[in-house]
């Protein structure tokens, strides 16, 4: 018997159905709109389509993903591109990065070294019983993770770490700031760490992809480190040292640590003995980062043209990846056969699909403004607007500019829009665009306020269960939100000439 929908139901039906068509009306809404002057026809479909699909992106009724890929079809109705052209994208150096890379972090997280290494960090001597250097630690764990493994299960591990902590002693929400920031921390550190390397978020490799497009330079790993690292180092102790300002230890946790050791030597030894799958996972890694940081000089000192493209970061990546399938991990001793570090039921679970078709659905984006000439005509406008004021004001504005958009804005639009801007600008006003481009990329990752901001940010509100409130993070992502995008310029603006000596803006070469 078919079930009668109820009224609120049908209210619910309506909303939605509502919210769905609010994209493609606002697409038709930009299209009536006066042509600006200088600006191409095709730009004007390019705007109007980049609209849809960052309506759809903000109001969330569609997976990110799919709707990532919706813009094959968005863009080929409104005439921007063709679908041969953006199809080109699924086979770019970026999805290669995070085929091969979420192959590695995969072992991370099938041999649970992840888990291992967040509990042991925490149960250093060094703690001493202190709050504050606890949360540090604590925060430093997830962050320095976050480098190199996904944020999303980070700051789903450290949230729960937060909170099981404080159910297990029996702490309810209200009774300790140091769970509260906790739980905060969790989900920001995740995102902070992120920008310390090419393999901490996909708005990394995105950024990386648009460079590659609009600059004409594919960024090597040491160079975003060299820029990133100490922008995420200095990020999460600025962090730490907000959080600790605005929510202030309570009386009974001022200078004692409400959590003892005995707890998290009991989640260390549930872990068991150190295993040859993590050994073997960590080697692996490792042997990627090598590859990664001195594999461009290798292959320079040899003078063998092949090597560059082995030594490249897609070229480790994919191949440090792939090469799980055939390293053994152990013997099963009843079959008589090796156990391979991943097979392929493990990575269909592990490779980053979504991430993949996301960062894909963000380049083609960026594809669509460069085909309708919208970031040649922004830069003019800018250009103009802005001919006599200094190039390094006008860099910070952009950097800060694009971390508060990614607040309220899906970070792939926002660097969509401002990444190729930012590499014009940095070629008209003097200043350097590669450094400039990932500053943007860095920034995008700090979405940290809301629910919508990110993903992390979602769950880690979600997985908190009161300790810390969506005001909490509102309050604190806002203020760490403008201090970080200092941070990012001035670590980006200082370090540039030794990341990228060879890079020389058009307007003073």
């Amino acid at each position: 018997m078919q079930a009668i929908m109820s009224t609120d139901a049908k209210k619910a039906l309506k909303m939605q159905t509502v919210n769905i068509l609010i994209g493609p009306i606002l697409c038709c809404l930009i299209l009536l709109l006066p042509q600006p002057a200088g600006l191409p026809a095709v730009g004007m479909r390019a705007i109007a389509g980049t609209a849809w699909i960052v309506a759809w992106w903000m109001l969330n009724y569609f997976s990110l993903a799919g709707t990532a890929l919706l813009t094959i079809g968005i863009y080929t109705l409104l005439g921007v591109m063709s679908p041969i052209e953006m199809f080109k994208n699924f086979g770019g150096i970026t999805p290669m990065i995070i085929f091969g890379s979420t192959l590695l972090i995969g072992t991370w997280i099938e041999s649970k070294f992840i888990q291992r290494y967040a509990y042991w960090c925490m149960n250093r001597p060094i703690v001493d019983n202190s709050p504050t250097k606890f949360l540090i630690l604590f925060g430093l764990s997830c962050g320095l993770l976050s480098i190199l493994v996904p944020n999303i299960p980070l700051s789903a591990l450290f949230t729960a770490i937060a909170v099981a902590t404080a159910e297990g002693l029996d702490i309810k929400p209200g009774q300790s700031n140091l769970i509260r920031i906790m739980c905060m921390v969790a989900g920001m550190a995740a995102c902070y760490g992120g920008i310390g390397s090419p393999m901490g978020g996909a708005p990394n490799l995105v950024t990386i992809g648009y460079v590659d497009k609009f600059a004409h330079y594919q960024v090597e790993f040491w160079q975003w480190t060299l820029l990133g690292l100490p922008a995420a180092l200095i990020c999460l102790f600025a962090l730490f040292f907000i959080a600790k300002i605005m929510f202030p230890a309570k009386s009974n946790e001022k200078k004692s640590l409400p959590v003892p050791r005995e707890y998290l030597n009991e989640k260390l030894k549930a872990l068991g003995p150190v295993s040859t799958y993590e050994h073997v996972a960590v080697i692996i890694m490792l042997v990627a980062l090598f590859l990664w940081i001195t594999g461009p000089f290798i292959a320079n000192a040899s003078g063998i043209k092949f090597l560059k493209g082995v030594f490249s970061v897609p070229g480790v990546a994919f191949l440090t990846g792939v090469s799980l399938f055939i390293i053994p991990r152990g013997i099963d001793k009843e079959k008589g056969k090796f156990i391979f570090s991943m097979d392929w039921k493990q990575a269909e679970k592990n490779i980053g699909w979504a991430i993949m078709c996301m960062v894909v659905g963000g380049l083609i984006i960026g594809d669509a403004m460069q085909a309708g000439g919208v970031d040649k005509w922004l830069s003019g406008l800018l250009s103009e607007w802005l001919k006599n004021v200094p190039g390094s004001i006008v860099w910070f504005a952009i950097v800060l500019v694009s971390a508060l958009l990614s607040q309220f804005l899906n970070n792939f639009a926002v660097m969509a829009v401002f990444t190729p801007i930012a590499i014009h600008l940095g070629n008209t006003l003097g200043f350097n665009p590669v450094a400039a481009a990932i500053s943007i990329g860095m920034v995008s990752n700090i979405g940290v306020m809301f629910p919508f901001s990110s993903t992390p940010i979602a769950v880690s509100i979600t997985g908190a269960k009161d300790y810390a409130s969506i005001g909490d993070y509102a309050k604190l992502g806002f203020i760490i939100c403008v201090v970080g995008s200092a941070i990012v310029f001035a670590c980006a603006y200082l370090l540039a000439p030794l990341a990228f000596p060879d890079v020389i803006p058009a307007s003073v070469q």
